[in-house]
């Protein structure tokens, strides 16, 4: 089975900085000791990503992604799954503006898909009402290992089950 070191010592990835190697390492250190890991598997050359890797409750048979770290020449992004956003509205309003950013940016809006989209996400922050794609939100990027407990905190508010 594949480690992250693995995938990240493979020759293909020669473009990953060592900012966002250290970001992936500490990602998937954090994610294994709270339960969660990549199964040995990643998604390689993707039709828009590089390589794909998804974290899912260990010890499950169902595979849920919880979060994802994608990997593309010039960047990595982390995209974290959430359901009930307004559930967790105090927290967002008051999370650091890298993280409430995701929640209220300009763009993202579901509007082409609207009759038929199972997954848009509509809430509320600071009395302001949002109706985004579920592919837009909890995305992350100039990611950084500094704000690593920024996203652990998040994950954790949305999924308190986690141990920590």
């Amino acid at each position: 089975m594949k480690t992250i070191k693995d995938i990240l010592a493979d020759p293909k990835f020669p473009y990953v900085s060592e900012n966002d190697k250290a970001f992936i390492l500490a990602f998937d250190e954090t994610m294994n000791k709270l339960g969660y890991d990549m199964g040995g598997n990643y998604a390689g050359k993707l039709k828009f990503y590089e390589a794909q890797i998804t974290y899912a409750k260990t010890g499950t048979k169902s595979r849920t992604a919880f979060a994802r770290i994608t990997i593309q020449k010039d960047h990595i992004t982390l995209r974290l799954y959430f359901k009930n956003i307004d559930k967790h509205r105090a927290y967002i309003e008051t999370a650091p503006l890298h993280i409430k950013q995701s929640f209220v940016f300009e763009g993202g809006n579901c509007h082409n898909c609207m009759a038929t989209c199972k997954s848009m996400k509509i809430y509320s922050i600071d009395g302001k009402n949002y109706n985004k794609c579920c592919h837009s939100i909890a995305t992350f990027k100039n990611l950084s290992v500094e704000r690593l407990p920024d996203y652990i905190a998040l994950l954790t508010e949305f999924y308190p089950k986690i141990k920590t």
